[in-house]
């Protein structure tokens, strides 16, 4: 029981928490209140410096994008220039000249023929896989005029490292000249093989127009690069060959790390397919990938050399790192998050349109942050310290009101405790209370005092009069529940001796069917003993003659003419006694008679099991309570029922299995006078939701609806008078009530009747006090 408190100490109490505490609180929320708005403004600030962050970077890169698809659009310019030049230089030859004269030419030992000396023009080299010939020299020397355009263009833009033709049997023209170009490349090299070659052809490139190769390893050892490419047709649409303009990683590299960016943000060119082509060395350190700015050229290049696949985001080391980017290039968004070792950064992407290459820029949100982090360190502090000086005031400030609460909380509580102390007494003698006035200047303990006094004359008196009236009312009804006991032990055996007299009545109407059972099986067990005896008696005359026979030829020497005497004299006895038949129908009548026998003692202990009285429940199987049923009252159904059994595997329960029984032959007593003259009965048990469920279908006339409500009525019945007593489905209602079950019935008339019994399963751990 909870401990009680003084009134002195319900009142400092209550003061402290409805005076005191309620200051602490708002203190408490005030300092709260300052935290959140100073949390609240952090966020806001934060989300106002990221969206700015994000407008100026999207600014920013459409900016650089812009300015890298003027670079783009001006070496495309330059290449389509150099298209046309090319393209007329195969279809009017005779309109070009030799600016830089005869050019001189050579085979050197690996079959590569190669111009020998720079006129200040570009180096040609011609694979050994094409023969040197009248037609392939007029060709390498015609394609000289190409060289003042190819020159022109190189040095109007810095970042053009090379121009070249490559043609389709594979001779290469490259400005500026190459020194010893015979051992740049590979001897048998088939330039239509490469990727500055067959990206310009007609498979790839219908349109003819300029395209951009991926970074590839350069065959003339200018290291990675990419190539800008334009077909050269001649006048027969014929593809003479391909002509492109190199641009190396490292220019590429340059102009990325000239981007002036804010937030130390950095930029970096990305194709299609995920490799990254250019990168400063911020981006290297995120993604642990070392740019390949130079290249150490240990053999000459015999194949399309890109770069290698850790290059390629899409398939990075890192799962994390490729699901994102691949996610991101996918959701066509320009600008996302990117979490990467723990740092989380924006990313926004731009297209250029004119190669397909993304510019890709990655800002440190932390970086962004900084300013917003700085604001919220000194709101801590400035928090921290207003806090410690609150604290420290509301210290001395409750010190000075607990004081003076303890003051006023004796001046209240003095007088009324004494006050209490005096109705403890009440406790123990509430007859004789003597309650003195307390001297006081409080005009409310006063009355208290004076009013306590005649209350507790008034209860003392009440007190006595209420104690009177308890005990002769429990004596009432010590009386009353005496009674109903008595009436209850009445009711429980008169429901019952009612139950065994309608069981009575049940085996009484069904006397005449049994009898008749029983006078079958005994009719032909009698008849069949009585030719019995006639077969013994011609059994021991046949053993007499036998025995006479012998005794005939007792002493006299036995030979072959008396053993066929013998056997004649007997032979002719035993076909008279008809010896052979009685042998082979002895079993017949003896099995006949062990069968009549079995069956009466079956019915005999049906009756006598169902006719006794259950005083405790039993284990039972209700698919073999329902067969016993069927056999002591089979003579009832079976000259125009025939029984349909669907017995589910069903557990066995503690019951009163006899009253259940009793149920059972009611239901099926009904089920077969309510089928005038051929149907059947259809017997079905199972399980469900630890009950035991058995369904009895008639095809019988049915129960007509206006009476179906009244079945379990006692005493109501369609039968004629003397035919039924009108209590079996009552009785049989009680039975499946007293086992905590439900009994229901569905009819429709000219169709049949179906009862549904349903009770619980009981065991032997749950039937500690089974109900009677």
């Amino acid at each position: 029981m909870e401990e009680k408190k003084s009134i002195r100490q319900i009142i400092y109490h209550e003061y402290v928490k409805f005076a005191l505490l309620p200051i602490v609180i708002v203190a408490f929320i005030l300092m709260l209140m300052y935290f959140v708005i100073i949390y609240y403004v952090e966020g806001l600030l934060k989300e106002t410096l990221l969206e700015e962050a994000k407008f100026n970077i999207t600014e920013v890169t459409s900016r650089e994008v812009k300015n890298i698809n003027l670079m783009i659009e001006q070496i495309m310019a330059y290449a389509e220039i150099i298209q046309n030049e090319n393209e007329r230089l195969f279809t009017t030859p005779e309109a070009f000249g030799l600016t830089n004269g005869m050019p001189l030419f050579d085979v050197a030992e690996n079959g590569v023929t190669y111009k020998t000396i720079d006129n200040g023009g570009a180096s040609v080299w011609y694979s050994n896989l094409t023969p040197m010939n009248d037609v392939t020299l007029n060709k390498a020397i015609k394609t000289e005029a190409m060289d003042p355009i190819f020159k022109n263009i190189l040095e109007a833009d810095d970042k053009i490292v090379g121009i070249y033709f490559n043609s389709y049997d594979s001779m290469n023209r490259y400005y500026p000249f190459l020194e010893a170009v015979y051992n740049v490349f590979e001897p048998n090299m088939d330039i239509p093989n490469f990727n500055f070659y067959y990206l310009a052809d007609e498979h790839h490139n219908k349109s003819r127009k300029p395209v951009w190769t991926d970074v590839y390893l350069d065959p003339a050892g200018q290291g990675w690069m990419a190539s800008c490419i334009v077909p050269i047709y001649n006048h027969e649409h014929f593809l003479e060959g391909v002509t492109g303009i190199d641009i190396t990683i490292e220019s590429i590299v340059n102009n990325i790390l000239d981007l002036k960016l804010p937030w130390g943000a950095s930029a970096f060119l990305v194709a299609p397919n995920g490799v990254i082509l250019a990168m400063p060395e911020t981006v290297e350190d995120i993604f642990e990938i070392k740019e390949l700015r130079n290249q150490v050229y240990s053999e000459t290049i015999k194949q399309d050399t890109l770069k290698p696949e850790i290059f390629n985001l899409f398939k990075n080391k890192d799962p994390q790192i490729a699901f994102q980017i691949e996610t991101f290039f996918n959701s066509g968004s320009e600008i996302g998050d990117f979490e990467v070792s723990g740092k989380s950064y924006f990313l926004t992407k731009s297209i250029i349109s004119e190669t397909g290459w993304s510019l890709l820029v990655l800002v440190d949100k932390s970086i962004i942050q900084e300013p917003v982090v700085a604001i919220d360190k000194v709101g801590k502090q400035l928090g921290v310290t207003a806090f410690i000086i609150m604290f420290l005031f509301y210290m001395v400030f409750l010190s000075y009101l607990l004081f003076k609460t303890k003051r006023v909380a004796n001046n209240i509580s003095g007088p009324i405790i004494h006050v209490a102390d005096k109705t403890s007494e009440m406790i123990y003698n509430l007859q004789s209370v003597n309650f003195e006035s307390e001297d006081t200047e409080i005009k409310e303990i006063y009355l208290l005092n004076e009013n306590f006094n005649t209350m507790a004359k008034a209860l003392s008196d009440a007190y006595n009069e209420l104690e009177n009236k308890v005990k002769q009312r429990t004596m009432e009804l010590t009386k009353m529940y005496d009674n109903l006991q008595e009436v209850n032990e009445e009711l429980k055996s008169a429901n019952l001796q009612l139950i065994h007299q309608e069981k009575m009545a049940s085996i009484g109407q069904l006397a005449a069917g049994v009898a008749h059972e029983i006078n079958n099986p005994m009719g032909f067990i009698i008849s069949n003993i009585a030719l019995l005896q006639e077969y013994i008696a011609k059994l021991i005359k046949y053993m007499k003659s036998m025995e006479i026979a012998f005794d005939r030829f007792e002493n006299t020497a036995i030979t072959q003419e008396i053993i066929s005497v013998i056997k004649a004299d007997m032979s002719a006895l035993k076909k008279k006694l008809e010896i052979e038949y009685i042998q082979n129908d002895v079993d017949d009548l003896l099995v006949e008679t062990l069968e009549g026998t079995n069956r009466v003692k079956t019915i005999v202990h049906e009756l006598r099991v169902f006719s006794r009285s259950e005083a405790e429940k039993t284990l039972a199987d209700m698919n073999i309570a329902l067969d016993n049923v069927i056999n002591m009252i089979w003579s009832e159904l079976k000259y125009k029922v025939e029984i349909i059994k669907d017995y589910g595997e069903i557990s066995l329960t503690y019951c009163h299995v006899d009253q259940l029984k009793q149920v059972f032959i009611n239901i099926l007593l009904n089920a077969a006078h309510a089928i005038q003259e051929n149907g059947t009965i259809t017997l079905k048990t199972y399980e469900q939701e630890q009950k035991i469920i058995i369904v009895i279908s008639d095809t019988g006339k049915g129960i007509p609806d206006l009476i179906i409500s009244k079945i379990f009525d006692p005493f109501f019945t369609t039968k004629e008078t003397g035919e039924g007593t009108g209590l079996g489905l009552s009785i049989s209602y009680e039975i499946i009530k007293s086992h905590e079950g439900s009994i229901s019935v569905v009819s429709k008339e000219g169709e049949g009747t179906t009862f549904t019994l349903s009770f619980p399963i009981v065991t032997v751990e749950n039937q500690k006090n089974p109900k009677s």
